[in-house]
């Protein structure tokens, strides 16, 4: 599910699960690096879910 560009509360996305709230910078090349990481820790584990903010 992405909201690019979109205001989104938390509460819309928390379903009594565990989640990872990631804060980046595109400009931070370890922030850039961090991004496939965590998008495929998103794929392996359905049951949290993953959180980027820009």
């Amino acid at each position: 599910m992405h909201h690019y560009g979109k205001e989104l509360k938390i509460t819309d996305i928390v379903q009594q699960q565990p989640i990872v709230v990631n804060l980046l910078a595109s400009s931070c090349l370890p922030c850039r690096r961090l991004m496939p990481v965590l998008e495929q820790a998103a794929r392996r584990y359905s049951d949290v879910t993953f959180v980027s903010l820009n």
